[in-house]
């Protein structure tokens, strides 16, 4: 069983976010919400040294990160609604490849600018490359079970991106091919001691593939997953010359 976004022609490219909401609400996805105050006391530690800050937003769906930025508002909270967004020099830019969730988040402005295009397959165009340099954090909440190092390469091939990198990968992730490309990017990785719950198991037999592969892949994890699908986080910044 792979863990990857399931029916995305019907839940995931929709118009509007509610069927995928409404979808994953049964089982307490992001609640609490693991990506809220990582995220925020990045961009605000990264605000404080350099008076602004640029994020990348990979595999960003209907703009559910870059509403934590503008608005500081965790997910669980998305279907309300939200004054204008909290004055800060952010600029968000969208990545993924549903059309209708990225003209959502564009629309909302919860993105500023956003990049369609399948990175694991094809290349960025030079306005995209462009478009990405001076970037300071690129996060990746949900992304690992269908992005991989390829997009990650292409959003770093600037030598000149130097920009620190936050992830959540599911615990049940072979996380060994990250780690070599991060470690030889960056000065500083960290991985946390600690499991976040995303969500509950949608079935015994996703539990149970999961729990198998978190035991070969991540068993300093296995105590910790209290019944939940639950995630990891990965950090690293100092961008090697």
């Amino acid at each position: 069983m792979s863990f990857q976004k399931e029916n995305f022609s019907d839940i995931y490219n929709e118009l509007s976010p509610e069927p995928y909401i409404e979808s994953l609400k049964r089982y307490s996805y992001r609640q609490p919400d693991f990506v809220y105050d990582a995220l925020l006391a990045k961009v605000d530690s990264i605000l404080r040294e350099r008076g602004e800050c640029q994020v990348v937003d990979v595999a960003c769906s209907y703009g559910f990160n870059g509403r934590i930025i503008k608005n500081e508002m965790p997910y669980a909270s998305f279907l309300q609604k939200c004054l204008a967004p909290i004055a800060k020099n952010t600029t968000v830019i969208g990545m993924d490849i549903s059309t209708n969730a990225l003209d959502y988040a564009l629309r909302h402005h919860y993105v500023d600018h956003v990049i369609c295009q399948d990175l694991e397959h094809s290349s960025l165009t030079t306005e995209q490359a462009e478009l990405l340099g001076g970037t300071d954090l690129v996060v990746a909440s949900g992304a690992f079970s269908y992005v991989g190092l390829p997009t990650l390469k292409q959003i770093y091939a600037s030598p000149a991106n130097t920009a620190d990198f936050m992830g959540w990968p599911v615990c049940s992730y072979d996380k060994g091919a990250l780690m070599s490309f991060l470690e030889d990017l960056f000065h500083n990785v960290d991985i946390s001691a600690t499991a976040y719950p995303m969500r509950t198991f949608t079935c015994q037999q996703e539990k149970e593939t999961f729990l198998s592969a978190v035991s070969i892949n991540n068993p300093e994890f296995f105590g910790q997953l209290d019944d939940h699908l639950s995630v990891f986080q990965v950090t690293a910044s100092g961008r090697r010359s």
